[in-house]
């Protein structure tokens, strides 16, 4: 769904990735678009409050999505 409203996404293999690409200045300004990180089991193990802060100053253009499937992670994401 969120495809269909942003009109294209691009897949990262880390939340690390993702916040240091954001964080770099680009020459041409970046359209949003949908962010898709799949089991990045290095981001579940070093979620914290400094690490969200981190996220937030990354000034992601467009919506990140992570997705896990076991449910001791997701337990712990929803927290």
């Amino acid at each position: 769904e969120l495809v269909k409203y942003y009109g294209s996404k691009e897949e990262y293999s880390s939340v690390a990735d993702l916040i240091n690409y954001m964080s770099t200045k680009h020459l041409v300004p970046l359209d949003p678009k949908v962010y898709v990180i799949r089991y990045d089991e290095i981001f579940y193990s070093q979620v914290s409050e400094k690490y969200a802060t981190k996220i937030q100053k990354a000034n992601i253009i467009g919506t990140a999505v992570v997705i896990y499937d076991s449910p001791k992670i997701i337990t712990k994401m929803n927290k």
